[in-house]
């Protein structure tokens, strides 16, 4: 897990998922003042990010976005329960920082009975620092558009994970998996 540095202007949390690909929220892509996708030029990923330090960096060489992705659809309850299962994005890096930092399993799951589950991320007011929330209820359900994971007071929700007998794993609702078949290539640098 690490930031995504986004044109000088904001950051992302991102999840290293192979040893050259990271999810992250799409959103974080799109640079909605200039009505724009930000260049991979324009985005910078640091592995393990906390307080100025990070174990490694890469630049971005391209990402995907789903196909059904619209960053500009008016803000709605069914568009945020949308986008909270749909709406992530698979980032390329520059150089294949996995091997060195590890990545992350992926599971695909509506219900997770695992036995714990926290959400964590870098949230506003606190850029510089990893924060990690363990307010979560099991099952972790994402088609009740409820949100049982403290979203720690995000713009967006913050990536959920769980602890299994194989360890941790980034969990998405079963419609990110759908739309990861028929992502797009946005852009390359």
């Amino acid at each position: 897990m690490g930031r995504l540095n986004i044109g000088g202007q904001g950051h992302c949390t991102a999840v290293m998922v192979h040893s050259d690909r990271m999810l992250v929220r799409a959103r974080c892509l799109y640079n909605a003042s200039e009505g724009r996708w930000w260049s991979p030029s324009e985005l910078f990923y640091q592995a393990g990010y906390q307080n100025d330090e990070s174990l490694a960096g890469s630049a971005i060489s391209e990402y995907s976005i789903p196909a059904s992705y619209n960053p500009k659809e008016r803000t709605t309850l069914s568009s945020v329960i949308k986008r909270e299962q749909e709406g992530w994005a698979m980032v390329k890096l520059q150089e294949p920082l996995g091997y060195k930092t590890g990545w992350m399993k992926l599971r695909f799951s509506d219900k997770a009975s695992e036995d714990y589950a926290f959400t964590a991320g870098y949230r506003p007011g606190f850029p510089h620092a990893l924060r990690v929330s363990s307010n979560c209820s099991n099952p972790v359900q994402f088609n009740s558009g409820s949100f049982p994971c403290s979203r720690m007071g995000t713009a967006g929700a913050l990536p959920k994970f769980i602890t299994t007998f194989k360890g941790l794993a980034l969990v998405l609702p079963k419609a990110a998996r759908k739309n990861m078949k028929s992502m797009v290539r946005m852009h390359n640098g």
